[in-house]
């Protein structure tokens, strides 16, 4: 029998596959024990989660599992894959010293990627999207799943807690599929499998899943990466990791002003550490003893660089981000006007509205390139109430949030 494997219907489709390939083949090496996100059934242990570390040294594949959200430090959204590999390194950083296990559901490593995380990613969403939002925007095409047969290439599957990516379509040369490759993120790695018709009709039908073709998809842009080469992707040269210093948060990292930086000196014989800010003024000049942490509490937001000096030499820069996003709302009845201030190098992406009701509703404003260039976004038709408010932006080394702020929303009245 003559099998044939589907085509890519565009380059967008093309770049999704691509995009799935990179986060489910990248290898990756703790260089300390690492928090894991395990799955239990044993009803004494809160979320049925119990403790579970990657061992030091032990390659694996796939990118880690782990709910990120109380810090919203998912990979490949608010996170670069450099950012998490060059943590990996660094004995000191926060995939080591902190562990979320124990504080929520399938939570563990400082940086992780969940279901939702990685299709937003293979699909290149403007935004993160939890498996309760992923059809909220009016760019997916629901059908309701009834065969195999339905499914195209880069197409998502989406339940109530779960949504994956389809990766591969076998067909006989009759045009009938035999088999689908479904990947996804699922604890406690990136994984892909491949089902035969019949046995992806047995399990994903009858588990409530549904398709959502994203209208945009003939729009997903990719990157090849050096720490991951995928079928067709040039020859890059080989990531070189700085042998001298590392912050606790990797390199191009985005932190929050108000959050330490803790920078880890590896080697020996270095005199001072000099972080300069993004309009070239010096905001600090540490002694280096020797090899040790040292932390560095800036002052303002921005970018900054760091690099280890000594007499006639200096080491490879590090860089990262202080974000200082601000929410300020307007409030009218049924809903408000979110003001948000963006930075150079920042745009605004959305806010989002949580209703503090049983429901739990969610209302979401996504800004336009009008909206951006106003600072603001109204939120309209929002039911009277109390509500929790997000403001969300991005720069070149992820997407982060502002803090909340609570409004309350009075009724229209005629």
């Amino acid at each position: 029998m003559k099998e044939t494997h589907d085509q890519p219907a565009s380059q967008g489709v093309a770049n999704v596959l691509k995009r799935a390939k990179q986060f489910a083949n990248v290898r990756w090496i703790p260089v300390a024990s690492m928090p894991k996100s395990v799955s239990s059934d044993y009803s004494n242990f809160p979320e049925k989660t119990v403790p579970g570390h990657w061992a030091a040294d032990y390659p694996r594949k796939g990118l880690p599992y782990s709910s990120a959200r109380y810090e919203e430090k998912y990979i490949g959204t608010n996170v670069l894959l450099e950012t998490f590999m060059t943590a990996l390194q660094n004995p000191k950083s926060v995939l080591y010293t902190r562990d979320w296990t124990g504080k929520g559901p399938r939570m563990s490593s400082w940086y992780g990627i969940v279901c939702s995380g990685y299709a937003s990613y293979c699909l290149d969403l403007p935004e993160f999207r939890n498996t309760a939002r992923w059809r909220d925007y009016g760019d997916m095409e629901v059908i309701n799943l009834e065969s195999a047969q339905q499914m195209k290439l880069g197409d998502t599957m989406l339940s109530k807690s779960h949504v994956v990516v389809i990766t591969d379509i076998v067909r006989d040369e009759t045009g009938r599929v035999l088999r689908l490759t479904v990947s996804e993120s699922t604890l406690p790695l990136v994984v892909v499998n491949e089902f035969s018709a019949e046995e992806f009709e047995r399990y994903w039908i009858p588990n409530g899943y549904m398709i959502c073709r994203y209208k945009n998809i003939d729009q997903v842009t990719y990157t090849p990466s050096p720490f991951v080469k995928v079928e067709g992707d040039p020859e890059l040269p080989p990531y070189e990791y700085n042998q001298a210093f590392m912050t606790d948060y990797g390199e191009k990292a985005d932190y929050k002003l108000g959050e330490p930086v803790e920078f880890n000196v590896f080697e020996d014989g270095w005199e001072e550490l000099v972080i300069t800010g993004g309009d070239g003024r010096e905001a600090a000049r540490l002694e280096v003893g020797e090899p040790g942490v040292y932390p560095f509490k800036p002052a303002r937001k921005g970018a900054y660089t760091a690099v280890l000096r000594k007499e006639g030499a200096e080491s490879a820069p590090l860089h990262f981000h202080v974000t200082a996003l601000r929410v300020r709302t307007e409030v009218f009845p049924g809903g408000f006007t979110a003001f948000m201030e963006a930075e150079e190098g920042e745009r605004l992406t959305e806010v989002i509205a949580f209703a503090q009701t049983e429901k739990k509703e969610r209302f979401h404003g996504v800004f336009t390139e009008e909206d951006r260039k106003a600072g603001c976004v109204r939120l309209s038709a929002l039911p009277a109430g109390t509500y929790t408010v997000k403001g969300y932006a991005s720069n070149a080394f992820g997407m982060y949030s502002s803090p909340s702020v609570t409004v309350e929303i009075p009724e229209v009245t005629h």
